[in-house]
């Protein structure tokens, strides 16, 4: 298989007076990983629909091994040996590994009549990938990750020779994002060629061999020149990335949360105290493992603890469950978006009211008008790009989803926000306007409990980060005397060196 060379010269699309594309001209070249980086909205995806011959160009040409190109669509890029791989591989979940391999390239020994064995088909490629996984397993029973190998086994099985990953590392875990990356350099170093999609900037850093960036629909940058995080976020968003984070106002004198004595139902987190004043934003650090997400579920009430007490402005909540919390004045932000904090059927403005929405029912109906209302002003306050809060959740953009959720809060008159990893998949554009909502909201009072694994944005966002390691709280710093290096040896198990 001879390595592939896809050169678009000028490319553009429109729609309507919206140019989605203008003029790109690029390369993609096997045995090589090429990163592509922007913000939601730079026309990612747009290059990405006409690579993969989803959408049609308006403007300029394609060129594959030097001869000009025209997909009818994403059956031809797939026969002219381009695979996509989406964060939420398009496996049937019905079927079995195996199946889906194979399906659409099933061998025929006659008309409606399959043959040839489909499960020595699927091991080889899943072999070829060192991929752990049965032929003969359901797809819908696999993880995430196991569903992006296979998805991977399928375009290889297709013989593809241009590889486009979209976000594929965004709902992973460290391990599995580890040999999903050697993988993916394996695939490489076989000549397969590489597009490479991603809002985390250490893994282009380190994968990547070339970097194009897209602002507003036009190409701001091509190269190979190693870039630093600094000028990467400078390239996307147009500014200095000092302005990510805002300044934060002083916390109040008075507790708004007290925790005591949390301990887990599997007694893995044990707090004895944690406190969030009112203005304040308190970060929690902790690796995969350590209880970092439990103790930010029960915090938020979410989750019910063997033993233990949250007490609210001076109220206890007792029995704590998600309804409750909400009611009590908690709102909690779950880490992964897609799965745990929408519903795809569901409205803009439902999106926003969900998680409140018994505050506009009567008798089992819901005052529409109300509820339209109370979403529209906070998701305006909160910045949520959308003409109509009618259009349905998935219109909108990561970023956006993501401050429609946030402004459940609003609608609930939240007294305390818990963010579990707020601004994972979402762009440095978006994250941007995200931690300057927070500030606006501390500046008003409310209190924020910020987990993430993203150390720099706890330092830029908190006013105290407190780690947690093996369950328990190993330190609480002050953002502003915490380091990188400090962080990750309190997280770190207490044989280990930094």
């Amino acid at each position: 298989m001879s390595p592939l060379t896809l050169s678009v010269e000028g490319l553009s699309k429109s729609y309507g007076e919206t140019r989605a594309l203008s003029e790109v001209s690029l390369d993609f070249h096997g045995g090589e990983i090429h990163a592509l980086m922007g913000e939601n909205g730079s026309g990612k995806s747009t290059l990405v629909k006409l690579l993969s011959g989803v959408i049609r160009p308006t403007g300029g040409r394609m060129l594959l091994d030097g001869a000009e190109a025209s997909f009818a669509g994403p059956a031809d890029a797939i026969h002219h040996g381009i695979g996509t791989i989406h964060q939420d591989s398009a496996l049937v979940p019905e079927l079995t590994v195996a199946q889906n391999i194979v399906l659409g390239h099933e061998r025929r020994v006659m008309p409606g009549v399959l043959g040839g064995d489909a499960r020595r088909v699927a091991r080889r490629w899943l072999e070829a990938i060192q991929a752990e996984i049965s032929p003969d397993a359901l797809a819908g029973s696999l993880t995430i990750a196991g569903k992006q190998l296979v998805a991977i086994a399928k375009a290889l099985s297709n013989e593809s020779r241009l590889l486009i990953f979209d976000e594929p590392t965004a709902a992973l875990g460290d391990a599995e994002t580890e040999h999903l990356l050697a993988q993916i350099d394996t695939l490489r170093s076989q000549g397969i060629g590489i597009v490479y999609i991603s809002h985390r900037i250490a893994e282009v850093q380190r994968m990547c061999n070339r970097l194009s960036v897209l602002k507003d629909g036009r190409l701001t940058y091509t190269g190979t020149e190693p870039q630093s995080e600094e000028q990467i976020i400078r390239l996307m968003i147009g500014r200095e990335p000092e302005a990510l984070f805002p300044t934060l106002a002083a916390p109040r004198e008075s507790v708004l949360l007290a925790a005591r004595n949390l301990r887990s139902v599997d007694g893995l987190v044990d707090v004895p105290s944690f406190e969030v004043m009112a203005g304040e934003v308190v970060g929690i650090a902790g690796l995969d493992g350590s209880g970092r997400d439990t103790l930010a579920r029960l915090l938020a009430g979410v989750e019910k603890p063997m033993e233990g007490s949250l007490e609210l402005a001076g109220v206890i909540l007792e029995n704590p469950s998600p309804a409750r919390a909400v009611k009590a004045g908690i709102t909690f932000v779950p880490p992964d978006r897609r799965r745990q904090a929408v519903i795809d059927q569901h409205s803009i403005a439902r999106t926003v009211s969900q998680s409140s929405i018994w505050k506009f029912s009567r008798l089992g109906w819901v005052k529409a008008r109300s509820e339209m209302r109370e979403a529209v002003a906070a998701g305006t306050r909160l910045g949520v790009k959308t003409d109509n809060y009618r259009n349905g959740i998935l219109t909108l953009s990561g970023g956006n989803q993501q401050k429609a959720i946030l402004s459940r809060a609003l609608v609930a008159a939240s007294a305390l926000l818990v963010c579990d990893e707020p601004t994972a998949g979402v762009d440095v554009g978006a994250r941007a306007d995200i931690y300057g909502h927070f500030a606006q909201l501390a500046a008003d009072g409310l209190g924020i409990v910020l987990s993430s694994s993203d150390m720099v944005e706890l330092m830029g966002m908190c006013h105290r980060i407190v780690v947690i390691r093996e369950g328990r709280i190993s330190t609480v710093l002050a953002a502003e005397d915490a380091t990188e290096e400090k962080l990750l040896a309190a997280q770190l198990p207490a044989h280990s060196e930094v």
